[in-house]
This record gives structure tokens, C-alpha cells and sequence, in this order.
């Protein structure tokens, strides 16, 4: 007996739910429900809310039968950008450390890729890009992996210093004597 197309993808998000994929993108369901990436395109395009499953962006969805992890927002970079490498930084950092007067209402990175803001149903992650391969290769080996967001993070000081080269916000920066420099107590520690 045939399946239908709605069985056949159903079968495939319970398979990606079942490993804990919370995000895929076109290809991947194709390979694995063996339909045509563009039948898939158009069905999933139609159907999505049938299916429970969300856009992202352009290709890529969100699993609603897998949970997210708690940092999913900020691990969405990565595959937003497979082939470029980027770095939590500007408003982003300086508001983790209280170093500027507001709240960021997304997620800044930097990368040597071009510019981009990306709203998704989980939020908005912007990318800024910073010109010459130099440039970005001495600031990126400043940053440190965060185990538990799985992305790479600029310090405070490269922070503000990638939000100067930039050029933008400034007036957001608190003074240098009101500025919170607890980061530096903990990595002494370590």
C-alpha cells in the first residue's frame, strides 16, 4: 500500500525528533522521507502548520515534535552560517556584562561574511561584518568557545572594540568607572 506524501513526512520528523533534531533543512528531509526537494518545498510551504512544523528561513524548519535546546536561538548561527565564521559580540556582550544602558533585542555577530539580520519565529540574529581576513583572524582567536551555547564569544574589551570599529551605538557605552569588570574576576579563577 502507498503512503501518502503527509505519512511519508510525518514518519520522517518522528525519526529526526527521535535524535534530537529540532532544526533541519530541506535536503535532509528529502534524503531521509525520499520525496523531491522541491514536492517537499511546495507541500511544506502549504502544510507546515499540518505538519507542526515552523519556517526558520528560506530552506530550514523547526521540528516542533523535537525539544529545543535551551540556547537555540543563538545556536541557530551556526547553521545560519555553516561556511563563516562568526563570534557573539557588540550589544549582545556588553549587555551580558552590563556595560551598556539597554537591552539588545537580538543577537549580534560578528563575521567576515556579509551583513544580514534574520528574523525568525525564536528571534532575530544579526551578522556585521568586518572588513579583511586580518582583521577578523586576530579578533576571532580573542574568542572563547562557550560549552554551553555552543558558539564562539567575544570578551567584553574585543566587544566594545568590534562596536567601535563599527561605528554604531556608542552612546549606549557606559563610562569606563561605572562599567561592571567582574568577567575578569572569574577567568582569573580558572
Amino acid at each position: 500500500m502507498r503512503q501518502s506524501t503527509r505519512s511519508v513526512i510525518i514518519k520522517a520528523l518522528e525519526a529526526f525528533a527521535s535524535k534530537q533534531v529540532w532544526v533541519f533543512n530541506i535536503k535532509s528531509l528529502a534524503r531521509l522521507s525520499g520525496l523531491a526537494e522541491h514536492s517537499l518545498n511546495v507541500y511544506l510551504g502549504r502544510n507546515a502548520d499540518l505538519l507542526g512544523v515552523r519556517q526558520i528561513f528560506r530552506g530550514f524548519y523547526l521540528n516542533e515534535r523535537a525539544q529545543r535546546p535551551i540556547h537555540a536561538l543563538v545556536q541557530l548561527s551556526a547553521i545560519l552560517r555553516p561556511n563563516s565564521p562568526s563570534y557573539l559580540s557588540l550589544e549582545s556582550v556588553l549587555h551580558e556584562v552590563d556595560w551598556i544602558s539597554q537591552i539588545p533585542n537580538r543577537f549580534t555577530f560578528v563575521t567576515t561574511g556579509r551583513s544580514a539580520l534574520y528574523e525568525t519565529p525564536l528571534g532575530m540574529i544579526e551578522f556585521n561584518r568586518v572588513s579583511g581576513d586580518k582583521f577578523f583572524e586576530e579578533r576571532y582567536c580573542l574568542t572563547k568557545l562557550d560549552p554551553e551555547r555552543q558558539i564562539r564569544v567575544a570578551p567584553p574589551e574585543l566587544a566594545l572594540s568590534d562596536l567601535l570599529a563599527i561605528g554604531r551605538n556608542i552612546d549606549l557605552v557606559r563610562p569606563v568607572d561605572e562599567r561592571n569588570y567582574d568577567h575578569l574576576i572569574e577567568e582569573h579563577r580558572l
